[in-house]
């Protein structure tokens, strides 16, 4: 097993080492490169390019959830990562002459998620497939060193979130497109892939007095995922706006933010709708709470007008997602419902180890609970991430999960004298991304969705205190 990772990412490993020897001989500044490529990578994050190493075909068409890709920005996050471990060192070199291993909080954190992936990792012995666990362990690793980087690293937090907005233009402009156009068009450089709004498989919203419209992707392979993407983007975005003072920039990231939201609904993904009108209701609350609510009314007056132009020109097309009462969506709801009967037989038949990490789906398979005439597209695993994550790591997974959200509680919790204050923004983390969660299966089962997640919990837990007294 050990033989199989180091000769497929070996080439991550020379490159780092190759690259290390080069920033220590020239003594390159460690604090400035961590901040350049971590903001490169927040600005470069939606662009999905991979190379797809092996992928199967049945029924005709690709099965997603059994292929095997290297993203060129997981490439890019080991790089970095390997320039912060210098810089972290470096750091405690600064501070201590000896390093002190006793257990603090952080270091109880950081321990819990090293045992978190170790399990990952020892699942593919018992998996299915070892090379989909071997995956999800590389990149449940680099989401885990990800979060760290963003958390502790030097790069502010303001700037975490410039980069995040200023890379989610030229997407949001092609989500547009997208609707608008009811077209696409692939570039493999890009990670760009054809959606005809024809073709079975495309995401599009249908009856019979509306026709078939596509849903806009963005870069993304689903608009589910350009969804949640969106509604990080607006947060940051919302918060941006709330902080500067200056009018170009607050004119500028006005302008923005309706084009976000314009693109948001142009997806037409329920859970990212409910995502994001949650997070409305909760910054309102916490400025209405802090008696600035008036920074706050140009955002939630101008999208609140946007979106009521929107959807009169719409309203078919709205009231048709949202009542689900045609056939695609009545179907959609049924694989939901029928994802959750499976995903109790996959769950009892393996509760304490799980699957496999990655493997639900190839499990659907060895235990027949699924329908041969299937599409690949629509062959699906639940969609619920907590529902998934304890199908496929079972109950000892889960409970080093909670260790794992138990150890950052802790971190972040001592880290403020406002206690209540932080109790409260943990509670607008956790509610503001339960839909998507609950709905969708992306924040465990997609690369990108899994940097979403970790970028989200980063920056909240970085700018609680200046939310609430800004």
């Amino acid at each position: 097993m050990v033989i199989i990772i180091f000769n497929r990412y070996s080439i991550i490993v020379k490159l780092s080492f190759n690259y290390s020897k080069i920033i220590v001989s020239k003594k390159i500044n460690f604090t400035n490169a961590i901040k350049t490529f971590l903001g490169l990578f927040l600005f470069l994050l939606p662009w999905q390019t991979i190379w797809i190493y092996k992928e199967v075909i049945t029924n005709k068409g690709k099965w997603e959830f059994f292929t095997l890709g290297f993203y060129a920005s997981e490439l890019f996050l080991w790089f970095t990562a390997t320039i912060f471990i210098f810089w972290f060192y470096k750091k405690i070199k600064q501070k201590n002459k000896k390093i002190n291993f006793s257990f603090t909080k952080d270091r109880l954190f950081v321990l819990s998620c090293v045992l978190f992936i170790l399990y990952i990792l020892a699942a593919s012995f018992w998996s299915i497939d070892s090379d989909l666990a071997i995956q999800q362990f590389l990149r449940v690793s680099a989401v885990l060193i990800l979060f760290l980087m963003l958390f502790i690293g030097p790069l502010k937090v303001v700037r975490q979130m410039q980069f995040f907005v200023v890379g989610s233009v030229i997407p949001v402009f092609l989500g547009i497109f997208q609707f608008l156009t009811q077209s696409t068009f692939s570039n493999k450089w890009l990670g760009l892939v054809e959606h005809p709004v024809w073709q079975a498989g495309s995401s599009i919203v249908s009856g019979p007095n509306i026709g078939r419209w596509l849903r806009s992707y963005g870069t993304f392979n689903h608009p589910n995922i350009f969804g949640g993407y969106l509604v990080l983007a607006i947060l940051f975005t919302s918060i941006l706006f709330l902080w500067t003072k200056k009018k170009l920039n607050k004119c500028l990231l006005l302008a923005i933010y309706l084009v976000q939201a314009t693109a948001l609904f142009f997806s037409f993904s329920r859970s990212a709708w409910i995502s994001f009108f949650l997070m409305q209701i909760l910054v309102i609350f916490v400025y209405y709470k802090n008696a600035g609510l008036k920074k706050y009314i140009p955002l939630a007056s101008s999208v609140f007008l946007l979106f009521l132009i929107i959807v009169s020109f719409n309203f078919n097309l709205v009231s048709t997602r949202l009542a689900a009462d045609s056939v695609t969506e009545i179907r959609a709801i049924n694989e939901r419902v029928e994802g959750y009967r499976t995903g109790e037989s996959i769950f009892k038949d393996k509760s304490i180890f799980g699957v496999g990490p990655g493997n639900y789906t190839l499990a659907l398979v060895f235990n027949n609970l699924y329908n041969s005439s299937l599409k690949p597209w629509e062959f699906q695993p639940v969609h619920n991430v907590f529902y998934l994550i304890l199908a496929e790591l079972g109950l000892v997974g889960i409970v080093l999960l909670l260790l794992v959200v138990a150890g950052y509680l802790n971190v972040i919790m001592s880290t403020e004298k406002d206690r209540w204050g932080r109790v409260f923004i943990i509670f607008f983390m956790f509610l503001s991304i339960m839909p998507i969660a609950m709905f969708d299966h992306y924040l465990w089962t997609s690369f990108p969705g899994m940097i979403m997640l970790s970028v989200y919990l980063a920056i909240l837990s970085r700018l609680t205190p200046q939310v609430l007294h800004k």
